[in-house]
């Protein structure tokens, strides 16, 4: 005892001078290690003390803003869902990000099917299994239909206009009713398009043709480029050949921007303040140039209509909205770049990695393949394309379409609501403003509503009579109350 009080008197004395002497030299971590060796106890709080005389003001408020995030993470609503520990400003993250279906459905079935988890600082409702789903995006539509657009990256993207990320719902009812109608006159059963659609197919077919049966290491780009005609000739009114110097911009900075906000959107929307970070800054910089070409990209097509369109004479999307802007049919003109970068997005790549999928698993069921082949030659004829006319005399075709996007999950998480208000869902309280994420994945792999559902089989899809029969657990784009239900174009739910 008394060597102790020697000791810790020595180190009153001589402390400060000993850290002024070598704060400058490689010798302090074990200098500070060897007299943290010898004290114990309440002698932590002498050193904190001078170590924030040393780094003055900053370290201080660095200490404060550190206790009271870790004050926050110890503090859950009351009647929250449970969840699993986390860890101060991380919460769950280094848990979830390796396998993120698998851990989050794992969670489900421990904690049930309406629990939460801490991204960073916040709280983040799952909703596991179509019967939780169902409730919040069916019968509480209203409750669960705000979309976190003051999230960095999606305010930055969006700042809450286009389709996606639109929280005033009179807003957001007019641009979807925009969106749904110009479908309707410009794309689903116009000839026009179907044509269009039918020359990218050939043109798809022909490129894997060349490869004479050989492995295909671009089948992912191929398919991505005959989405991205689609949709681009559908808003910008242009067939575009693949070798466009335009085309290829449209097409390369989507693909980049969907691997960007993969590997490092996330971690800006839950951290913002990383941009600031030195080391780190240059990653969150490279999502907000593309973002920025990809917008200038869109707003030069926009420029283009504005001088060539004829009023009352619409080419195509861009031109349709002018059109209702006059008429008063949609909010205001801010909304259609981001109405347009939506479309192109969502439309595109939803599109090709259903197509991605559906050809592994035609080539991993060939006994499949062929009954579809076969619906297709006798009900459309050989060699001909199929139209959107011909999908009731398809019903094994449809059901295999429906079947690939129930097992492939193109968006196993969607897109987070946000609560409008404090709400109550399956006994839980749920505040004003929470995030919610709905589990898709969880929802069509529940064998209580899909047997055996690790098993492709698109007989599932057929009633009794041989016809697609409508499931309500199947829902591959979320549409909720008020959405237009099983829509037969990939990536068009709004």
């Amino acid at each position: 005892m008394e060597t102790n009080c020697r000791k810790i008197s020595e180190l009153n004395q001589n402390w400060w001078g000993k850290v002024i002497g070598r704060i400058r030299t490689p010798e302090l971590p074990s200098m500070l290690h060897d007299e943290f060796s010898v004290v114990a106890g309440g002698i932590a709080l002498i050193l904190l003390a001078r170590f924030l005389l040393i780094v003055g003001p900053m370290g201080t408020l660095l200490l404060t803003t550190v206790h009271l995030l870790s004050v926050q993470w110890l503090l859950r609503p009351r009647n929250f869902p449970p969840g699993p520990r986390g860890l101060p400003i991380l919460g769950n993250m280094h848990q979830v990000a390796l396998d993120p279906l698998k851990t989050l459905t794992g969670y489900g079935k421990k904690y049930g099917d309406v629990y939460s988890v801490r991204i960073g600082m916040d709280n983040l409702v799952i909703l596991c299994g179509w019967d939780a789903i169902k409730e919040a995006v069916v019968n509480k539509a209203d409750e669960f239909r705000m979309r976190p657009s003051h999230l960095y990256i999606y305010k930055e993207y969006a700042d809450s206009k286009g389709i996606g990320f639109v929280n005033d719902a009179t807003t957001h009812k007019l641009n979807r009713k925009f969106v749904l109608k110009t479908l309707k006159e410009f794309g689903l059963g116009k000839q026009t398009l179907e044509e269009d659609i039918a020359q990218e197919a050939r043109h798809l077919c022909h490129q894997i043709a060349r490869h004479d049966g050989k492995p295909i290491g671009t089948m992912g780009s191929m398919l991505t480029k005959s989405s991205a005609g689609i949709i681009l000739r559908l808003v910008f009114g242009k067939h575009y050949g693949w070798e466009d110097p335009e085309f290829k911009a449209f097409v390369g900075n989507i693909t980049r921007g969907f691997d960007l906000m993969t590997m490092y959107g996330a971690i800006f929307n839950v951290y913002p303040w990383l941009r600031y970070i030195p080391f780190v800054k240059s990653l969150g910089q490279a999502v907000m140039d593309n973002m920025s070409d990809f917008k200038k990209l869109i707003r030069e097509k926009i420029e283009q209509h504005q001088g060539s369109r004829v009023p009352g004479k619409p080419r195509d999307l861009v031109d349709a909205y002018f059109d209702a802007l006059q008429e008063k049919d949609v909010a205001d003109s801010s909304h259609l770049l981001p109405m347009v970068a939506d479309l192109l997005t969502a439309g595109m790549e939803t599109t090709a990695t259903t197509l991605h999928w559906a050809a592994l698993y035609m080539s991993l069921n060939p006994e499949i393949q062929r009954k579809v082949q076969d619906e297709l030659e006798a009900a459309v004829g050989k060699g001909k394309a199929p139209t959107l006319a011909d999908v009731s005399k398809l019903p094994f075709t449809e059901a295999t379409i429906k079947e690939i996007q129930r097992i492939c999950n193109v968006a196993p998480l969607a897109v987070p609501r946000m609560t409008t208000v404090d709400v109550e869902l399956r006994g839980y309280s749920i505040p004003k403003g929470t995030q919610v994420c709905m589990n898709i994945y969880s929802a069509h792999m529940d064998p209580k509503y899909f047997p055996e559902p690790e098993v492709f089989n698109p007989n599932r899809f057929l009633g009794d009579d041989g016809k697609v029969q409508k499931m309500d657990a199947f829902n591959p784009f979320l549409q909720g109350a008020g959405f237009v239900s099983e829509s037969r174009w990939p990536g068009t739910s709004c």
